[in-house]
């Protein structure tokens, strides 16, 4: 919303089966709800529809068969990002999460997308379920590999440099991607 709010980016589209009155709520303080677009249903169904997106969110059906849907209409469609949630849930012990491993292989094994993920424990977050982002851009990589280093700076992680890179390089995957040197 704040992108919104700051002319940041033009619009956002939202997607989800159950568009909840919580995510109505936020919607309402938009300063330029022209620029807001819903869509009640499967992503799938909107993916097919429209292709037009620089940042895709993926965070919702966890299943194997949705996911790889999904994940072939983003490849075709090729958005600049594609963040993911919960790539990392079954090595915290959740069997029932195969589309979102299914996600960050794709990603990872697809050129032109750089990627990284962000999975350290941290009290009072979940974010060691993974959070995954994928861009065919080096700029935004790059800002993304800087954000996540000072941010584990922030949390108190570092390496034997003490620079707080380990929460990065212990995450940063991507065999097409530049080095982490």
């Amino acid at each position: 919303m704040e992108a919104l709010n700051h002319q940041a980016i033009t619009q956002a589209t939202f997607c989800d089966v159950d568009l909840r009155s919580t995510l109505h709520a936020v919607l309402q303080r938009c300063q330029f709800p022209e620029r807001i677009h819903t869509f009640g249903g499967p992503s799938v169904d909107l993916l097919q529809a429209r292709s037009d997106f620089d940042f895709v969110l993926v965070d919702g059906d966890h299943s194997l068969e949705t996911v790889r849907q999904e994940v072939e209409l983003l490849l075709r469609a090729q958005p600049l990002c594609v963040m993911a949630h919960d790539t990392t849930v079954q090595a915290a012990g959740d069997d029932d999460c195969d589309g979102p491993m299914h996600l960050k292989w794709r990603f990872q094994t697809t050129a032109p997308y750089l990627c990284l993920e962000e999975n350290a424990r941290r009290q009072g977050e979940e974010t060691w379920r993974g959070m995954f982002l994928a861009t065919t851009s080096p700029d935004v990589f790059h800002v993304a590999r800087a954000s996540l280093m000072k941010w584990g700076e922030f949390a108190g992680f570092s390496n034997a440099k003490g620079d707080g890179s380990a929460a990065v390089e212990a995450v940063l995957s991507s065999p097409v991607g530049p080095s982490t040197g």
